[in-house]
């Protein structure tokens, strides 16, 4: 990745974790202060499907093992375009694991996994073999409650850990992680629906799941 192509992202990233950060601290700031705020579950788990994985535009780079970036011409729209049969992938599926701290505040650790492979074709032996990536992602991801009651909640988020894991040509990739949620929505009671708009270093669009109060 070069230089100009670098800064501009990482000025980019920055300033949408700081806009994100504002809004988990004004979220949580009243909430903090009162003390009676007690949440009716303390406990959440959850289980989500996550957006578009840019970290499948790493993982298929030869050239890239630590953080050091990947090629800037490798866009997302021909991230599984390949010369013989085909790119694919599972996207990244993670658990999370949410203490809520008050009404407004929660606090979680997000364990995710992502697959990403790709099908070769060998014309002179005519057989086909594919090569396998898989990577791991840790966080401590942090949410502030705009609005919620029974069943409705719509919060903000971020999320910062690391991936490890392998990629397509063997090498071991070991690099931060920054994940923001500018607006999330969950809907249910103990059991819930999510859905939320994300974006960062892992995924880009939003996630969606399920999740359960205890």
């Amino acid at each position: 990745m070069n230089i100009d192509t670098y800064t501009k992202q990482t000025k980019m990233v920055t300033a949408l974790l700081v806009v994100t950060l504002f809004s988990v601290c004004i979220a949580s700031t009243d909430a903090m202060a009162n003390t009676r705020n007690i949440p009716a579950h303390k406990y959440e788990l959850r289980f989500s499907w996550n957006g578009f994985p840019v970290i499948d535009n790493f993982l298929s780079d030869p050239s890239f093992e630590t953080n050091v970036g990947s090629d800037p011409n490798v866009g997302l729209d021909k991230m599984y375009r390949s010369r013989f049969l085909g790119k694919y992938t599972t996207a990244i599926i993670s658990s999370e694991l949410l203490i809520n701290f008050n009404k407004k505040f929660s606090l979680g650790v997000s364990l995710g996994c992502n697959s990403f492979w790709d099908v070769y074709y060998d014309p002179i032996y005519n057989n086909s073999y594919k090569k396998t990536s898989l990577i791991f992602n840790i966080m401590a991801i942090a949410y502030g409650n705009w609005y919620q009651n029974e069943i409705i909640r719509v919060y903000s988020g971020a999320g910062l850990g690391f991936h490890l894991g392998f990629n397509l040509y063997s090498n071991i990739v070991f690099f931060p992680t920054l994940e923001l949620i500018p607006v999330g929505l969950t809907v249910g009671k103990r059991l819930y629906g999510l859905i939320e708009l994300s974006s960062g270093i892992s995924w880009a669009g939003g996630r969606i799941g399920i999740g359960y109060k205890f």
